[in-house]
Formats: C-alpha cells, structure tokens, sequence
C-alpha cells in the first residue's frame, strides 16, 4: 500500500521494487486492502511490521465500546488502565489526538 498509494508507484513499478510478479503483487495488494477495511470496520488492531517504521501518538481521551460514551482526558495514556466513566465498563478505547 505504502509503494501504491503513498509513493504513487505504478503496480508494475511496485511488483518490481517488492521483487515479485505483477500479479502477485495484485493479490498482495487486495489482500491489505481487505484486511485494513476489516480493521477499520470492526475496530481491529493494525499491525505493521517489515520494514522501518515509526509511530508517536498524542491521546487525548477515552471512548467506550459498549455505551459508545467519549470523554477528554489530559491525563490519557496508553498504558493507563481505566474504566469508562458512564457505564464502569472496562471495554475503553483511546481517542488519539494527531500522529506526531
């Protein structure tokens, strides 16, 4: 995705950059864009790996998945564990404020 979509790269200038087929790179590419819809969709992990990589996030709050309820919290983290201040669920998300 990242040689297609961020870089512009052509499928066959991809396919070659990766060192396989076109057409495997094809199928490379359909399978990342299901599993990603999947993850966005369902609210499931993303995981990267493969390559040199970087990722820094500020969060602001908490939501909740089962009352849906969201809240700021100056304090928010990730390793803070917390319960949602509406329901008491401890089924809580973070809210990230932007990729630094």
């Amino acid at each position: 995705m990242r040689l297609k979509h961020y870089l512009g790269l052509n499928q066959k200038e991809s396919a070659e950059r990766m060192g396989v087929s076109q057409p495997t790179f094809s199928r490379i590419l359909e399978s990342a864009h299901q599993k990603n819809t999947l993850a966005l969709i369902e609210g499931k992990k993303i995981l990267i790996y493969g390559g040199n990589f970087e990722t820094k996030l500020s969060f602001k709050g908490y939501g909740c998945n089962n009352c849906n309820h969201e809240w700021e919290d100056p304090d928010a983290s990730r390793e803070r564990k917390v319960n949602c201040i509406k329901c008491n669920s401890n089924n809580v998300y973070h809210l990230i404020r932007e990729y630094i």
